[in-house]
């Protein structure tokens, strides 16, 4: 994922190597101006020139490297070279050329060259602009009378206290708002994340709109609440909400922890898979069998629902189905996308949901001939029996014999 810290350190290489190449080509073409058209021929100012036009030649170089260490070797060279050449040449031509007033700019600019958490680095570039802009001006009017002197001074003092106050106004106000922005951004991630699970191939990216995909080996599981009509009868849809909503807390707790997919809930009906990808960060434990943590949690929802319903004398109960087998997943339609599973799987699973008794949890003959290919002695089933046409089924038992 690219993070907002490598899209700012990839713009501030971009507008290092474009001024670079930019003052490069503004040497050349004074060095030129003034050999030809001034045809003054001062070794000190071409030499400075040469050297210059080297620093900003190895900028340029620099930028076109990967590493940190040659972003931030760029980044010293150019504040510097800016710093010198701007002071030199305003020293060399012994007279107000005007030129020192780029120090100004180089001190309001220079803090598009560090990132926030660079303070030091950005307020000794800017200190150091300020005080060659003074330290250029009190040479400029050295020899100039007092009263004018002082007046330049006075001037070029406020000219610096008063960029410099501003700088930090407008920056704090800026990075106030960077921070909201990220912030927000943050949590739009976040809430997208949530809703989609990582694309195919690509871990870093969300599940492309309009996109479908055959996916091997899920399992996928439904659970309904057996008495729910009663149950509505007897509260109002307030007290309803509560409730589902406690038991889907429950829920979602188990599957976080163990690496469950949360599909859909419809009403009192939730759907979950594993084998499908996830909408959060999970690390699995080593050597875990998907099938195995979808049994285990099949029976940690059971759990949770009977201590539910026990502590509010509910008086209802719930059916768990599971399936193993092929699933198409993807995202259908433009409107409110929402990542979704279908096929014989999903509907085997909600068969096997609806044949349930209430309170048990049944699975497919697929789902328990790899628990038994797992070799897990921690869950155990009944005998087979067949549900509806010709769909084998069996029980989860809660406790191992």
């Amino acid at each position: 994922m690219i993070t907002f810290k490598k899209i700012a350190n990839q713009a501030v290489i971009k507008l290092l190597r474009r001024l670079s190449a930019a003052i490069v080509a503004c040497l050349a073409l004074y060095t030129l101006a003034v050999v030809f058209i001034l045809k003054d021929f001062s070794v000190a100012i071409l030499v400075l020139m040469a050297i210059h036009g080297a620093l900003f030649a190895s900028i340029l170089a620099l930028t076109y490297q990967k590493s940190i260490a040659a972003a931030k070797w760029a980044r010293f060279i150019f504040v510097v070279s800016c710093m010198t050449l701007i002071t030199l040449l305003s020293l060399l031509w012994h007279q107000d050329t005007g030129l020192q007033q780029f120090l100004l700019v180089g001190m309001i600019t220079s803090g598009f060259l560090f990132s926030r958490r660079e303070k030091n680095a950005r307020r000794m570039a800017e200190y150091s602009y300020a005080a060659l802009y003074l330290f250029v001006e009190g040479m400029i009017v050295f020899n100039t009378t007092h009263t004018f002197a002082s007046l330049r001074l006075a001037n070029a003092i406020i000219l610096v206290v008063s960029g410099i106050i501003m700088l930090r106004l407008v920056r704090n106000k800026f990075e106030r708002q960077a921070e909201a922005l990220m912030l927000s951004e943050k949590k739009n991630r976040s809430l997208l994340r949530s809703m989609l699970p990582s694309a195919p191939g690509a871990p870093n990216e969300h599940w492309p709109l309009g996109h479908t995909e055959k996916i091997d080996n899920v399992s996928v599981l439904f659970a309904d609440f057996q008495g729910y009509t009663t149950l509505s009868e007897t509260y109002d849809d307030t007290d309803i909400v509560h409730i589902l909503d406690d038991c889907y807390h429950l829920f979602d707790a188990h599957a976080l922890r163990l690496g469950i997919e949360k599909i859909k809930t419809n009403g009192d009906e939730y759907m979950a898979a594993i084998g499908v990808p996830l909408t959060y960060l999970h690390t699995p434990d080593e050597d875990t069998n998907q099938t195995v943590t979808m049994c285990l949690f099949a029976k940690a929802l059971l759990r949770s629902f009977n201590s539910l319903v026990e502590k509010r004398n509910l008086g209802c109960n719930i059916r768990i189905g599971i399936a193993t087998g092929s699933v198409t997943g993807g995202i259908i339609g433009a409107h409110k996308p929402q990542f979704d599973i279908w096929g014989k799987t999903v509907n085997r699973a909600s068969r096997l949901e609806q044949a349930s008794i209430p309170g048990t949890i049944t699975v497919c003959a697929r789902t328990r001939g790899q628990i038994l290919d797992s070799q897990t002695d921690t869950l155990a089933f009944s005998e087979s029996f067949v549900v509806g046409d010709n769909l084998v089924a069996h029980t989860l038992l809660m406790e191992t014999p």
